[in-house]
């Protein structure tokens, strides 16, 4: 009986020890890296961005996104890659995981880079937060992460033409998609 509560005393040792070696060091002080970082949509109107209306999503519709980012540091900082994320508004929960885009950008002091980022989802309309995060390498070899972009989006239906039979079925599947097991059919075998 001995042996099972050492192993459990060792492992309740272990485990802090492991933890505080990913630890950064409890001396350094943090600091921010001297950059800028401005996410434009593109496609929008000047009036639309002015006036705080959340950017529109829609449906099956690549939406362009450039982020453009100034280094003031010193040395040069690498931009690694930038990743989106759609959360929902009231419970904080993530909806949905958006593509990664890979850069490996290096930026001098003064340097600026605007970097192309699209975003293409189908999913239900709502009105969601998306959140942009980057990954840079700053000038002590260390990668951080920065938030580029973090605020309400509207998810919404490609408007419906009574010219276009195609988008009617689509819109009419979508209305009716709930309803089904989430296998779909192509999964479904026959039994006999």
């Amino acid at each position: 009986m001995q042996w099972p509560s050492a192993l459990l005393l060792f492992s309740a040792i272990v485990a802090p020890i492991s933890a505080q070696l990913f630890q950064n060091d409890p001396d350094a002080t943090p600091r921010n890296l001297n950059i800028t970082i401005d996410v434009t949509f593109p496609d929008d109107a000047p009036a639309e961005a002015s006036q705080n209306v959340p950017v529109i999503i829609v449906n099956g519709i690549s939406k362009r996104v450039n982020v453009a980012v100034v280094n003031y540091e010193e040395d040069t900082i690498g931009i690694q890659f930038l990743a989106g994320s759609l959360w929902d508004l009231e419970t904080n929960v993530n909806v949905r995981n958006l593509t990664q885009q890979t850069f490996g950008v290096e930026l001098q002091k003064g340097q600026r880079s605007d970097l192309p980022y699209n975003i293409l989802v189908d999913m239900h309309p709502k009105d969601l937060r998306l959140n942009l995060q980057m990954v840079l390498r700053a000038p002590e070899q260390r990668l951080v992460t920065a938030t580029a972009y973090n605020s309400a989006v509207s998810i919404v239906e490609q408007p419906m033409s009574l010219l276009d039979p195609q988008l009617y079925v689509y819109n009419t599947w979508r209305t009716l998609e709930p309803y089904f097991p989430l296998y779909g059919f192509t999964d479904y075998v026959d039994p006999g």
